[in-house]
């Protein structure tokens, strides 16, 4: 998948799907590692340079029939990130320590999976919890600045379904806890 993270030289992509754990994360979780897209926020590009891009790179692209895997250009009215997110990039380096990405970091990856929702955002996120790659009290902390924003009413639903999914896991009884507590003081 890193090929995908050195195609745009001229711009620096900021990576905002599961493929931005490579630069938070190793030894890599197998749910960023399998999957085939990669998805890139690049904020201000022309519709030309976007059409550009999706068909060098997308789904559709001779890039995508050689390597398996393709560029998925989002912005920000489809991916949820909390405030803050832009101070708390990482780079993602090459073994030669260029950068070639900057990705959102892993708790602010976790709140955009929440927030997405999807079956497999959860299996995400709980795949995480298990491989005790998550600290539950920063996560706590990122999606309580969440309270406020327009998505804090889809909060509860959201925990239910994470606490569902974290419930059929093999995962400490306390990360459990400390969630179902802040489900708790939302009311």
């Amino acid at each position: 998948m890193i090929e995908v993270f050195t195609v745009l030289t001229e711009r620096m992509p900021t990576i905002v799907g599961s493929q931005s754990a490579y630069a938070s994360l190793d030894p890599i979780p197998e749910l960023s590692r399998v999957s085939n897209e990669c998805d890139f926020l690049m904020l201000g590009l022309s519709a030309a340079e976007r059409e550009k891009i999706q068909a060098d790179y997308g789904i559709t692209s001779e890039f995508q029939a050689e390597t398996g895997t393709h560029i998925d250009l989002v912005g920000l009215a489809t991916v949820v990130l909390p405030e803050g997110w832009l101070d708390r990039l990482v780079e993602l380096k090459r073994p030669s320590g260029e950068t070639v990405a900057y990705c959102i970091d892993i708790y602010d990856l976790f709140v955009s999976k929440f927030f997405a929702g999807r079956e497999k955002d959860l299996l995400f996120m709980t795949g995480l919890f298990a491989a005790d790659r998550l600290d539950v009290d920063c996560v706590v902390e990122r999606l309580s600045t969440m309270t406020t924003s327009l998505q804090a009413n889809a909060l509860p639903e959201r925990l239910d379904r994470l606490l569902n999914s974290l419930a059929k896991s093999n995962i400490e009884r306390s990360i459990f806890d400390k969630l179902e507590e802040f489900k708790r003081s939302l009311n």
